[in-house]
């Protein structure tokens, strides 16, 4: 008879620590391992949907995420003990403290770098992947790119602390724990970059006054998606640079600081607007606008909208800074068009 393969209960963890259910196939349960996988992508797929579909409740985004979490952890725990619960151990740890594991030295090099050698007594060398680690956290405040060191650093350090173990002859797997240690470079730099990727489609603005109430309150979270190819329709709310003329002589001498306004659009190129009579007019003909708080209490009959330019209104109308006092908005200062608030959950909703 074939003596079955001697696995690691600590390397089902590193491997789970990637995706649920990978320490569940390495442990030889494909079953739950598909159980484990499908409960995790279910979840990150409900939690992802519900925070950016416009339909979606961030509610129920934070249930998910919650849940999510608390099955990852599970899953750490399941495969470390589907090994083992039927492995003979020696000394009965499941920390291994006196039969030191060069596999626990690498979990935990990937939760800090710098433990794995601290574990092994190797205070200098874990010293510096730490100091490492803290060095650019700091720097990477104020310089992002420096950011990208951390996977390295991680990968490295998971890494070494694997192949420098004393008693490795025992696990030969260096190519397993190079590969391990490759994932972790690729996930940690993927979670770094994910933002700035993710930022390029979709900004987040909060909403600083109550120029668009009742639709937006003051404190109001909204996803703004940037799109080069968008073109405004009326009724749209977008996000834009503010216009020189509407900011006030301290604002236009602060070059670093962007204000940004949030406002209807109402009136598209080439259109005739005008306002009277407590109602709005384009080309001749009352707008219905039942998202007002208050319908307009004055009277403006400015020029037909010149060619890549637009009538903006808040819904406020009466408190609200706008193209009644600024004039028309270019489309070059549209940052993108509003479709959701995210937050607060309660009001979580679509535009």
């Amino acid at each position: 008879m074939k003596t079955p393969p001697v696995r690691d209960p600590w390397l089902a963890v590193n491997l789970s620590l990637f995706f649920p259910g990978l320490g569940q196939f390495y442990a030889g349960y494909p079953l739950f391992a598909c159980l484990w996988l499908l409960g995790q992508f279910s979840l990150l797929a409900i939690a992802f949907y519900s925070i950016f579909a416009p339909d979606g409740s961030t509610a129920t985004a934070l249930v998910c995420l919650i849940a999510s979490a608390v099955l990852y952890i599970a899953n750490l725990y399941d495969a470390f003990h589907r090994i083992y619960q039927h492995q003979p151990s020696p000394t009965g740890e499941k920390i291994p403290r006196t039969q030191k594991n060069p596999w626990f030295a690498l979990f935990i090099s990937r939760i800090l770098p710098g433990l794995g050698q601290f574990y092994q007594q190797k205070a200098i060398v874990g010293g510096i992947f730490l100091g490492l680690t803290i060095a650019c956290s700091q720097i990477g405040q104020l310089v992002p790119g420096v950011m990208l060191a951390l996977p390295a650093i991680a990968a490295l350090s998971s890494y070494h602390a694997y192949i420098t173990f004393p008693q490795r002859q025992r696990f030969p797997s260096t190519s397993i724990a190079a590969g391990i240690a490759s994932l972790f470079f690729c996930f940690g730099t993927l979670f770094i970059l994910s933002p700035y990727w993710f930022n390029r489609t979709i900004d987040r603005f909060e909403i600083p006054s109550g120029s668009m109430n009742p639709t937006l309150q003051i404190g109001d979270f909204v996803f703004v998606r940037r799109d080069p190819a968008y073109r405004p329709q009326r009724g749209d709310i977008v996000v834009f640079r503010a216009p020189d003329v509407a900011l006030k002589p301290e604002e236009r001498r602060n070059k670093r600081k962007q204000i940004y306004f949030i406002k209807r659009v109402i009136g598209l190129p080439g259109e005739d607007p005008s306002v009277s009579e407590w109602r709005v007019y384009i080309n001749g003909q009352p707008l219905k606008e039942p998202y007002l708080a208050a319908p307009p209490g004055y009277e403006i009959d400015p020029p037909p909208i010149p060619a890549n330019a637009y009538f903006v209104l808040g819904d406020n109308r009466n408190e609200s800074i706008d193209s009644h006092v600024w004039g028309y908005l270019s489309d070059r200062a549209i940052v993108g068009r509003a479709y959701k608030i995210y937050w607060p959950p309660q009001r979580s909703r679509a535009l």
